[in-house]
């Protein structure tokens, strides 16, 4: 696993940052890495790779609350929310401080920043040199843009949501 320690980061307002990450993820597995994905804002109930994931032996930990119900997303962060983003963070230090994975996705950190302290994540950042980091999440703050080594933004061209169509399982959770 040469040359590992770089920083990815699936940005923007368009659908499919974990979708990217999950895919890298794959590939990564498949090539031999140690995998985890760390959910920062989806529970268990409301995300079903994990099925997939457990068949092909991918590591995982989700860190939120149900945020999907009748098929619709709530955002925003509640204290629950906010109290499982700061154990996260807690769990995703640890993590890379372990050097026990090849690859780390950060799924949905970005959404996240407003309550994780930004030096501390930025020293993080830069003193990992021993696995691939990848985050997702919309509106990547430039400061992390800059630590990056490699950014794509998904752009929202057309979207159903904007017909009202619901949440639907397999495809948007």
């Amino acid at each position: 696993m040469d040359n590992l320690g770089k920083i990815h980061i699936y940005t923007g307002n368009g659908k499919g940052k974990t979708t990217s990450a999950l895919g890298l993820a794959l590939r990564a597995n498949s090539s031999g890495f140690r995998v985890i994905i760390i959910y920062f804002d989806k529970s268990r109930d409301n995300c079903t790779e994990y099925i997939g994931l457990d068949k092909l032996g991918i590591d995982y930990k989700f860190f939120g609350i149900n945020r999907i119900f009748d098929n619709k997303f709530r955002f925003g962060y509640n204290d629950s929310d906010i109290g499982e983003i700061s154990k996260a963070w807690s769990f995703v230090k640890s993590i890379i401080l372990s050097s026990e994975y090849d690859l780390i996705v950060l799924d949905e950190i970005i959404n996240c920043l407003d309550y994780i302290d930004m030096k501390e994540l930025e020293s993080v950042l830069k003193s990992n040199n021993k696995s691939e980091l990848v985050l997702t999440g919309r509106n990547a703050p430039d400061n992390i843009i800059e630590l990056a080594d490699l950014v794509t933004e998904n752009l929202e061209i057309k979207h159903y949501f904007q017909k009202k169509y619901p949440a639907r399982k397999g495809i948007e959770y």
